[in-house]
């Protein structure tokens, strides 16, 4: 009887940091091996490819686009080519898979099927900047979006601030282009006192990590649009 394939977790760079720098070169060699993925976008998985090998067979793989809303039917063709013996990877657009993405969808499926899952190692902005942040790694939540409409986003900020006063470190993230209004709305909902890092295009070249009480970011508004930020409450 036929082994099936694996399913590995692959990382990729976050934003336009050099991959020498941040993926280790197993991983690089291992995911170049692969010929069957399951991407988010197609087009930037390609480039990624050929990014870590120019002569990458694209041409001879077979990708497989998943989003939020993708379902195991929508899966079934690239299961049954791991089922047949494939190794497999799932690609993010930044960062590790699984992670604030839907490769989640994938490695559930997996585990159903009693297929391997094997993480790679990685960047993982949301780990980075809470190593960098200073504040409490033995306790903390990550909370993806925030809600979109004003009225819940500062509820929802206040909600995170109680539980950061319990000493659980909130982390969330925010679109590059909702950044500043992010910024603004927890200056205006948070006390004085609490703690917020903003950490800022983590390990590219523009990287910054900064953590301050909210009155001293009230004196120097920082320069968010367009960046790809962590957010952190804590105490």
């Amino acid at each position: 009887m036929m082994m099936s394939g694996s399913l590995y977790m692959i990382p990729v760079t976050l934003g336009d940091a050099g991959y020498n720098a941040t993926i280790p070169v197993m991983v690089s060699e291992l995911t170049c091996s692969l010929r069957l993925f399951a991407v988010e976008e197609v087009r930037t998985a390609r480039r990624y490819l050929r990014l870590i090998d120019k002569t990458f067979p694209i041409d001879d793989s077979l990708f497989f686009e998943i989003g939020k809303h993708s379902s195991p039917e929508d899966l079934e063709p690239f299961f049954k080519k791991i089922a047949a013996g494939s190794n497999a990877g799932v690609m993010s657009e930044a960062g590790m898979p699984g992670i604030a993405d839907p490769g989640a969808i994938v490695a559930l499926e997996a585990h159903k099927r009693g297929i391997k899952v094997i993480p790679l190692t990685g960047p993982s902005s949301i780990m980075l900047g809470l190593a960098a942040s200073g504040l409490n790694g033995q306790s903390f939540a990550f909370n993806g979006y925030l809600p979109v409409s004003p009225a819940e986003k500062s509820k929802a900020i206040r909600d995170l601030e109680k539980r950061a006063a319990d000493g659980q470190t909130q982390i969330f993230i925010e679109t590059p282009f909702r950044n500043e209004k992010m910024f603004t709305e927890l200056i205006s909902s948070c006390k004085q006192s609490t703690l917020l890092c903003i950490a800022c295009d983590i390990t590219t070249p523009s990287e910054n990590i900064v953590t301050k009480t909210i009155s001293e970011w009230k004196k120097s508004k920082p320069v968010l649009a367009g960046k790809q930020v962590v957010f952190m409450i804590g105490i």
